[in-house]
């Protein structure tokens, strides 16, 4: 969270309170990734325990210490959610009975049941009677509605993570397979025809006989599996005379068709969907080649064309026709070229002690260029009616006829700035030797700052005072 948002939360927060929890802050992110953690253990866990354990739902079990801890963490969570602001209609609710009212109206009754000791407190006043330990196992099992939340923590995650959509879409959907799968496999073992298929192949002798619950279990979901993916081996399969199990079949096959006709329908569209970016790239890489091929270039101009489009590619995602920051409203694009280029502008003497109006300003005055291997930025001799800054990559200043570097330019660098000032032609000329991205100052723009701002001329007027003073000490 970015610290005027952090101001912003704690302004709200009136009335004594502690605190209000801003919900994309890295903390919070980080709380609901390990909520989400625990909720999937329990998803597993929870039905597992009380398929095969079933004797561990007495009144001593209530005293396990993971069952403890877990029920620690997921109260805390309620705690917390009366104290996280809330967005509505993108903007950010931090009023303390705003966040309990939206929270009442939401999650707040089942966020109760599923995360407060209610099995305990009702072992301990009833006991433990047979209708008390269902009741406490129907407890139990509410907890699970905190997978209904998992959609939403994972969109909180995936936006700040900024993580693709297309992953978080592939990863919700084998997650729900999976528990899916997990869930019919345990079915199959509580109905009994687990252990009917084991006593059919010889595993063992009798239906009361002992197995290893997790050999049992891998049978069942090796079952499951086989079903719901439409294979079907046939290697096992429900007795024709149980009706239980063939409607349990038939339900599960059911939800195999579902699920196979959602990954015909939607995972090859995730799957080509996974970098959208490198998609439009490559079209727009055809619709450059098949214009380059029509208009006959040379070869080795459509080799550089291509060189120049991977490298926008490689550097800024994308090719490099329409700037990102157009899309963005001013406000915004301004933030982001302030972020980006402040630095640059502070090393130039003409700028470093500029106020932050003077410098939001400037910035938008900036147009970026891309040099190619080899480009001249300036040559000698010519009229000099620009400046340019270096964002990335190095640049030669050259002289007697391009043959002598004298001085080679990196990053943060400027070049041409006298020109703005005096007027004239260029002493030097300047020729990339990588790909360079510069931002060039015109010199129209930068007379419409030095009359706009006194303060500012004066600067420049000093600077080129102290510039003549050390030429002149050199000769």
């Amino acid at each position: 969270m970015s610290q005027q948002s952090d101001q912003k939360v704690a302004a709200s927060a009136k009335g004594g309170f502690w605190f209000i929890i801003h919900p994309t802050h890295k903390a919070k992110v980080a709380w609901d990734m390990f909520i989400s953690v625990l909720v999937i253990l329990s998803a597993i866990i929870i039905p597992y325990r009380i398929v095969f354990h079933p004797a561990q739902y007495q009144f001593s079990y209530w005293f396990d210490p993971v069952y403890w801890a877990v029920t620690a963490f997921f109260c805390l969570d309620f705690f917390l959610h009366f104290n996280t602001a809330f967005f509505r209609k993108q903007r950010l609710i931090t009023d303390r009975k705003e966040i309990a009212r939206h929270y009442l109206k939401t999650w707040l009754i089942p966020d109760a049941i599923a995360s407060l000791p209610i099995g305990p407190i009702i072992l301990l006043c009833i006991g433990t009677t047979s209708g008390a330990l269902l009741a406490t196992e129907v407890i139990l099992f509410v907890r699970l509605s905190y997978l209904l939340k998992l959609g939403k923590l994972f969109n909180t995650i995936e936006k700040a993570l900024t993580a693709n959509p297309a992953i978080m879409r592939l990863i919700q959907f084998s997650f729900w397979f999976a528990l899916m799968a997990h869930c019919f496999a345990l079915g199959w073992v509580a109905i009994g025809a687990a252990a009917s298929i084991e006593k059919d192949f010889n595993v063992i002798k009798a239906l009361t006989d002992p197995v290893p619950s997790i050999e049992r279990y891998i049978r069942a979901l090796y079952f499951i599996t086989t079903t719901m993916a439409t294979i079907g081996y046939g290697d096992i399969a429900p007795h024709k005379d149980s009706i239980k199990e063939l409607l349990y079949t038939m339900l599960v096959q059911i939800v195999g068709v579902g699920m196979y006709g959602y990954v015909i329908g939607n995972v090859a569209s995730m799957l080509a969907n996974l970098d959208i970016a490198k998609a439009a790239f490559r079209g727009r890489m055809e619709e450059i080649n098949a214009y380059m091929r029509s208009k006959s270039l040379p070869l080795a101009m459509q080799a550089k064309i291509r060189s120049y489009y991977d490298y926008m590619w490689e550097t800024h995602q994308s090719t490099g026709e329409e700037s990102t920051l157009d899309k963005l409203p001013l406000s915004l694009s301004l933030e982001v070229q302030l972020y980006l280029n402040r630095g640059i502008l502070t090393k130039v003497p003409f700028f470093r002690d500029a106020d932050e109006i003077f410098i939001r300003e400037i910035i938008t005055k900036l147009r970026q260029h891309t040099f190619l291997p080899g480009d001249f930025i300036m040559r000698k001799g010519e009229y000099g009616d620009c400046m340019y800054f270096i964002n990335s990559g190095h640049v030669s200043v050259l002289v007697n006829d391009d043959k002598t570097v004298v001085a080679v330019l990196e990053a943060g660098s400027h070049v041409g700035e006298m020109s703005l000032v005096v007027g004239g032609t260029r002493n030097a000329s300047v020729r990339s030797e990588e790909y360079c991205q510069v931002y060039e100052l015109s010199k129209e723009r930068f007379d419409e700052l030095r009359a706009k701002y006194p303060s500012f001329n004066a600067r420049v007027k000093e600077v080129v005072a102290d510039r003549d003073a050390a030429n002149k000490g050199k000769e």
